[in-house]
């Protein structure tokens, strides 16, 4: 389902959660709306969403408060896709809640391009404790420095099989 830039804020969220419709939906993209850590809270709060595989959310204002809800939201538990990009406020802090989520453990690709996150939140997030599943990162934009990819992950001496770009 894709409400990219459809002008929907934390009550169109709440709203968009209570739909008995969604419960065989696979994908949701709510890029450039929004919702905020409120909305955050109504989606990780639906009964409605028990089988979402990739989750959008691009320039959600998004920041920690949204991130833990996810964290802590069972109904999240089959996600293989979560896009936070363009979310300034979701940080290294933001990144140890994710990576700490058992909901979220599954995720296989995570977007975090243009938010807050350094080097060090890259370390802990390719720690092979850390999201098991992960093989793709993708962190464009960030104040990591200036190598990217295979050179980052030689300089911060990352082993796992992880494409980071």
């Amino acid at each position: 389902l894709n409400l990219k830039d459809c002008g929907i804020d934390s009550q169109g969220a709440q709203y968009l959660a209570n739909s008995k419709a969604l419960h065989k939906l696979k994908s949701l993209n709510l890029s450039y709306n929004k919702i905020g850590d409120e909305g955050c809270q109504y989606l990780a709060d639906s009964k409605h969403i028990t089988g979402l595989e990739r989750l959008v959310l691009r320039n959600c204002e998004i920041g920690f408060f949204g991130i833990r809800a996810f964290c802590n939201a069972p109904v999240l538990n089959k996600l293989k896709i979560l896009v936070l990009s363009e979310n300034p406020e979701i940080d290294n802090l933001c990144l140890d809640q994710i990576n700490l989520s058992k909901p979220l453990s599954h995720i296989e690709e995570l977007y975090l391009e243009g938010c807050s996150i350094t080097a060090n939140g890259i370390v802990r997030c390719c720690e092979d404790k850390s999201l098991p599943r992960l093989v793709v990162l993708r962190i464009f934009g960030n104040e990591i420095g200036p190598v990217i990819g295979e050179e980052l992950k030689k300089e911060l001496k990352i082993q796992r099989p992880i494409k980071i770009c």
